[in-house]
């Protein structure tokens, strides 16, 4: 890295305001390029990003001026406290995606608690809840956004959404994101969706449930229905999997009042995922499988 090259990247902050007061001691540009590169090589917190610091100085002052030498902890926290979050989110994107260079072909949406993000274990109320898009192709975050628990993860999704370009990518989100608005936004931005369903669904599950158990039950018997399937089995861990796949597009079953409140719905896929135990400890002890299905629309 260099100075061209740190240029390149400040470029696409260039909207975020540098919160500095008076008596500056250190450049904006120099905190926020040890904070992201710090980050980027798993430094958890402040104390580990100017840990982090200071075994790369030497390298760091090849293209940084680092005037004052590395910033302290109470630095890095007092202007990061200060800079305004979604105007960081919002260039941040900005830049995952140019380095990404290609339009993602999956991009995965979930939210995730973070362990340890609370001062004490009984403190719950103090859990930090991150909803973020994840780029499978380039295997890269393209962006965050903290909530203040789960049930706002729904509100989330759609921001999150709202600054990523998706144009030409699918977009996959568990039964949390399975809303009719986020559907339409996800539309919206040019991007298809894969939507898991569960009871937070209750007419739409409990219909597509029906219909792919009776595909299901038709395909069996070899008749002529308009379905597709796979399997696949794999053993490892002392355990045998099986995962068996249907996808249909003959959805017109599901009723038009039903498809009509789902843009773009187009095809139906369900998930059976079966589990079978190695060879048991002795000979009284009986074997058992589990099964988990789960339907799912794009």
């Amino acid at each position: 890295m260099d100075a061209q090259a740190t240029e390149d990247f400040l470029r696409f902050f260039t909207d975020l305001k540098d919160p500095g007061r008076h008596n500056v001691v250190h450049c904006f540009s120099d905190l926020m390029t040890i904070a992201i590169l710090a980050i980027l090589c798993q430094s958890d917190d402040w104390v580990e990003v100017v840990e982090w610091a200071k075994a790369h100085q030497p390298w760091l002052v090849s293209f940084l001026s680092l005037a004052r030498g590395i910033p302290s902890v109470d630095t890095f926290r007092r202007v990061f406290a200060r800079i305004d979050p979604v105007a960081f989110a919002r260039c941040f994107v900005r830049w995952t995606q140019a380095v990404a260079r290609v339009c993602p072909d999956i991009v995965a949406v979930d939210g995730k608690t973070l362990r340890r993000s609370f001062a004490h274990a009984w403190d719950k109320q103090g859990m930090m809840h991150l909803v973020s898009a994840w780029c499978c192709a380039n295997q890269l975050v393209l962006g965050q956004l903290a909530v203040a628990d789960k049930s706002n993860e729904i509100t989330a999704i759609r921001q999150l959404l709202e600054l990523l370009q998706i144009k030409g990518a699918i977009v996959t989100i568990d039964a949390m994101g399975c809303q009719r608005e986020i559907a339409a936004k996800i539309l919206s931005k040019g991007a298809d969706y894969v939507l898991a369903v569960k009871d937070n669904q209750p007419t739409l599950h409990t219909k597509v449930r029906v219909l792919m158990q009776d595909i299901v039950l038709d395909h069996a018997k070899g008749h002529a229905v308009r379905c597709g399937f796979d399997q696949q089995i794999s053993k490892g861990h002392g355990r045998l999997e099986t995962r068996r796949v249907w996808v249909t597009d003959e959805i017109a079953w599901l009723g038009p009042e039903l498809l009509g409140l789902w843009e773009g719905l187009g095809s139906i896929v369900m998930v059976e995922h079966a589990v079978e135990p190695g060879r048991p400890a002795g000979p009284s002890q009986r074997r058992a499988a589990s099964v988990h299905q789960q339907p799912q629309g794009n």
